[in-house]
């Protein structure tokens, strides 16, 4: 694993800190956590979650199965659910992270940490990890919203081919393969809202820029670059054949794409965050 951090890195002096379990055993870590997820910031952020998820299940029980016919898109109808269920999830994960260290530059408190021994990487991980920590029985909480809203469309639909069998195995892989995307956009929002910290001095602009990029610009990106994906698949394979079925294959297709971006994405953001701490820490203006 400490592989990984050279290549998120670049393979830059210290840069390798033994892997993940390495940051989940510094107190650094340990004490970035404690200190950001107090019990009233649990409390707001997931009262924040339940009502939006009340929502989305108000509207996967009445709303959306209706706005679209039972036997036309329901993969459609289940891609809007899961975008309904991730957007909250993002934002908080890109606002958190935004605030890592914007506001102690801000504060003039960097410059203390400068003259301590803590390295840029090691600040930039344990405080990323601290970050999103919070958000990780959330990101388990949000499958419940989803499996009902999956089970509700699918069971209305019609839907082709073999998934007409098993309602029950085909909301799962579809809830499955949602998850998978939501983890991929949360650790994007998370990048993003660390190179945003790192970038600008000021928190508010630091906030405020990872909140448009993460909510607005990359899902739309995403969702852009992954109907595309899916659409040249459908009109490739289905030479024919039972549109419908691959459509729905499609959906799976478009949303394994959006996911692959979003780490690639997060990847070269992380990558670009620390190298722009390392120049506050090493090149000071």
């Amino acid at each position: 694993m400490g592989r990984i951090f050279g290549m998120l890195t670049g393979g830059n002096r210290g840069a390798n800190l033994g892997g993940l379990s390495a940051i989940f055993r510094d107190p650094f870590y340990a004490w970035e956590a404690r200190t950001y997820w107090t019990w009233q910031r649990y409390l707001v952020s997931y009262l924040l979650l339940a009502g939006v998820w009340s929502g989305v299940l108000d509207l996967a029980m009445e709303g959306l199965a209706a706005a679209f016919p039972v036997g036309d898109a329901p993969e459609v109808a289940f891609a809007v659910l899961a975008l309904l269920c991730r957007l909250p999830l993002v934002a908080l994960a890109a606002s958190a992270t935004a605030l890592s260290i914007a506001p102690e530059r801000a504060a003039g408190r960097l410059e203390q940490l400068i003259l301590t021994p803590v390295e840029p990487l090691r600040l930039l991980a344990a405080r990323f990890a601290a970050r999103l920590k919070g958000l990780a029985l959330a990101w388990v909480l949000g499958a419940v919203p989803l499996l009902v809203g999956a089970a509700r469309i699918t069971d209305a639909a019609a839907w082709p081919g073999p998934w007409t069998g098993d309602p029950a195995t085909r909301s799962v892989l579809l809830v499955v393969a949602a998850q998978v995307e939501t983890a991929a956009a949360v650790l994007l929002a998370g990048a993003v809202g660390m190179y945003c910290s790192a970038r600008f001095a000021s928190a508010i602009w630091a906030q405020a820029t990872a909140l448009t990029v993460s909510v607005v610009a990359l899902p739309g990106l995403l969702a852009v670059c992954g109907c595309s994906v899916g659409g040249v698949f459908a009109g490739v394979m289905s030479g024919g054949g039972p549109v419908d079925y691959w459509s729905v294959c499609a959906a799976a297709v478009s949303m394994a794409t959006r996911a692959t971006i979003a780490g690639i994405l997060a990847w070269v953001i992380w990558r670009r965050a620390y190298l722009r701490l390392w120049a506050v820490f090493y090149l000071p203006q």
